[in-house]
């Protein structure tokens, strides 16, 4: 987005954005009143544990709802699934879940929770910033999203976030990370604060940069000990050499050598490798390495026999394929182009239109979501080619519509072949917001999923790609108390999972909608 700025003198630009930069880095900041209810996870009396019973469990492996069960958790953890009808004493909180169904805890397995899901820098959103920042973990919570796997944060401000989450002053997911993106210098995300804003310095100094934008193999060595510092649970890399940005073009690409260093450093560590893939370039320099992919491409016909290959090395994807409608932006053109024309892409289209035109502000706070609208105007003032010179960042819409073509077939292929597939929504990239896990999950049964293939993906599969299956992703004794309760049955109707009764974490109310509050 442009620079909107000029109203204000340098002095009293800057005296803002520190002042506002430095509350959104303190842990423990208030940031104002929120449109979103809810903020806080519903306090509640010290118990011994948590009992629900009367629930009508959805076995998300076997495809089967266990009815009549009760489910017992204690110390986090479920202890114990059975037929009682009574809580093992009178110190447990109980919940009657009234033969409603509980489905594991949801995960997102691909989003950004430190962006605020707009494009560019605008003073006059810092505060609608700041608030959507912790809204963005609300939201998940509010989805039924228990988990969520960030593959891409400010590293200065992702720690203040989960200690805000473990102090219970936000309702928030349980979150794996990458911290930064291992990416070579002037490659994907191939957008520079201070080529867009004349304040980009000042924010990455407050924010820390998620990129690490390396420039030689002692930088690379460097910056890969630097982001073991924060932790990781996974590394990830960019693999694209064409830019996604309207006004750019090229991309630099990892070297051999480059992919030696990282894949060897990777695995002295014990951490996975996932890389951004939206062209074939990329995806084959990752079936070549074994690097499990993230998004889907938009320029090709996978060939069996890489699938194939993706199969035999145990690669998964989490394919994001709702990124391809979100950003499938028919205002930079006066017609979609007749190679992008199908029944299919047509009403994802009409999705798409019916989604962000008439928005639900439960998804962002108002003001940045009537940005972001009014950013798309900028495709017809100017040509693609000038918009990133002119600081509006705007993506090619060629490139997403190549994703619906392509995508839905490339996908069924993989699940056919066997490929691990996830599920995950980008949220936190302009126009995708947090919690929309269920418009994933419903845009998979729209390419040839099952209701129970879709719902695997969101659960037990992405606990599989975050190595954590032996706590999450199946509700089951031993494994986090992580649950959801629904209305009616996600396996004959996959829009239930739009709008959860009751969110639990281990073994903890995160949310309570308004409609579940006769609910035990």
């Amino acid at each position: 987005m442009g620079n909107t700025t000029d109203n204000l003198s340098r002095k009293d630009f800057l005296k803002l954005t520190a002042a506002s930069l430095a509350t959104a880095a303190v842990a423990g900041s208030q940031t104002g009143c929120s449109t979103l209810q809810g903020m806080k996870p519903p306090s509640m009396e010290s118990k011994k544990g948590m009992f629900l019973k009367n629930c009508s469990i959805v076995d998300v492996e076997k495809g089967l709802v266990l009815k009549g069960k009760s489910i017992t958790i204690v110390d986090e953890r479920i202890v114990r699934i059975d037929d009682a009808k009574n809580a093992p004493s009178p110190d447990f909180a109980v919940i009657d879940a009234d033969n409603r169904f509980v489905i594991p805890g949801l995960i997102d397995a691909h989003c950004h929770s430190t962006l605020p899901c707009i494009n560019g820098t605008d003073v006059n959103l810092l505060n609608d910033v700041l608030i959507q920042l912790e809204r963005n973990y609300v939201q998940q919570i509010h989805a039924g999203v228990t988990t969520i796997r960030d593959t891409g944060a400010a590293p200065k401000l992702l720690p203040k976030y989960l200690d805000k989450i473990r102090n219970g002053s936000i309702a928030g997911p349980r979150v794996c990370y990458c911290t930064r993106f291992i990416n070579i210098a002037n490659s994907h995300p191939d957008i520079n604060l201070r080529d867009v804003s004349a304040f980009g310095g000042m924010i990455l100094a407050f924010t820390g940069d998620p990129n690490c934008n390396f420039t030689s193999i002692d930088d690379l060595k460097e910056k890969l000990e630097l982001n073991y510092g924060s932790k990781p649970n996974f590394i990830k890399l960019t693999m694209d050499n064409v830019s996604l940005l309207c006004g750019r073009d090229k991309l630099d690409a990892y070297s051999d050598e480059h992919f030696k260093i990282i894949l060897e450093s990777a695995a002295k560590h014990n951490l996975p490798v996932a890389a951004h893939v939206h062209h074939k370039f990329g995806f084959d320099r990752a079936i070549k390495y074994g690097i499990n992919l993230e998004h889907t491409i938009c320029d090709a016909v996978i060939p069996d026999g890489q699938i194939a290959q993706m199969a035999a090395k145990k690669l998964h994807i989490v394919p994001t394929m709702l990124l391809g409608q979100l950003l499938s932006h028919e205002e930079s053109y006066s017609e979609i182009p007749k190679e992008f024309r199908s029944d299919f892409i047509d009403n994802e289209l009409k999705l798409r239109r019916e989604f962000l035109y008439n928005f639900d502000e439960k998804y962002a706070q108002p003001a940045l979501h009537r940005v972001n609208m009014e950013l798309l105007k900028n495709y017809k003032k100017y040509p693609c080619s000038e918009l990133y010179g002119r600081k509006i960042l705007l993506t090619r819409s060629e490139v997403y519509l190549g994703i619906l073509k392509y995508g839905p077939g490339n996908v069924r292929r993989m699940k056919q072949a066997g490929v691990l597939i996830g599920c995950g929504t980008d949220a936190g990239v302009g126009f995708s917001y947090h919690g929309l896990i269920w418009r994933e999950m419903e845009m998979l049964t729209r390419i040839g999923f099952t209701n129970l293939e879709a719902l695997r993906c969101a659960t037990i599969n992405n606990a599989r790609i975050l190595r954590m299956d032996d706590s999450i992703g199946t509700v089951a004794a031993g494994k986090l108390g992580d649950l959801v309760l629904l209305d009616r049955d996600p396996l004959k109707d996959i829009t239930a999972c739009r709008e959860p009764l009751l969110v639990i974490k281990g073994g903890r109310v995160m949310y309570r909608s308004p409609a579940a509050e006769q609910t035990g």
